[in-house]
């Protein structure tokens, strides 16, 4: 799974010229649950626990983690984890909070 990016017709709620997210974004892994703080200038994603190659814990299971990516002119940066993630357990699909 990937993340897309589409225009909205605002009339009959279509979607319409979806294309993928940057390769900053989208590995050859899974990637999903967006969600974008008010300013749209930065997104919270899930993603598998994915480096250079798929991680497992001791008992097989690949965890997911959410990652961060900041648009600087116009583009997004590399995704980034944020730091309560964890190889041993999954945090995933983040909710924006009014806090943030």
């Amino acid at each position: 799974m990937d993340l897309y990016t589409a225009k909205l017709n605002e009339e009959s709620q279509e979607l319409r010229d979806a294309v993928k997210f940057s390769k900053k974004i989208n590995t050859k892994y899974h990637e999903a649950a967006v969600t974008f703080t008010p300013d749209n200038n930065t997104m919270f994603f899930t993603r598998n626990n994915y480096g250079k190659k798929l991680r497992r814990d001791n008992n097989g299971i690949n965890h997911l983690k959410i990652y961060k990516s900041v648009k600087v002119d116009g583009e997004w940066t590399e995704a980034t984890e944020v730091p309560f993630n964890s190889d041993s357990y999954s945090t995933g699909h983040p909710v924006l909070s009014p806090r943030w």
